[in-house]
């Protein structure tokens, strides 16, 4: 997708995002002129065993900010938020 003078890639985290996984593909980051856009569908992430695992990536502050949410979805949506950033900055070469 083109905007302007730079260049926008949309990525949806695949299926290993939504199944345990022991390491993480790194990505490049994206010339000065280029966005990427990182997202991931709750509706697709089923595992229980899985989110309680993204819970221990968070830090306390993070952890306490999310299981404070109220709503299983809204708790749901913010732990995959905050472990889409984690993971992705994770995966970046610097």
């Amino acid at each position: 997708m083109r905007i302007g003078f730079s260049i926008m890639k949309l990525h949806c985290f695949d299926r290993k995002f939504f199944h345990s996984s022991p390491s993480l593909t790194p990505i490049q980051l994206p010339s000065p002129r280029e966005t990427h856009l990182w997202y991931v569908k709750p509706s697709e992430v089923k595992s229980e065993s899985l989110l309680n695992q993204y819970l221990d990536i968070l830090s306390p502050c993070e952890k306490e900010n999310v299981l404070r949410m109220r709503g299983d979805e809204l708790r749901k949506s913010a732990l995959l938020a905050r472990t889409l950033v984690r993971t992705t900055i994770a995966r970046c070469k610097f």
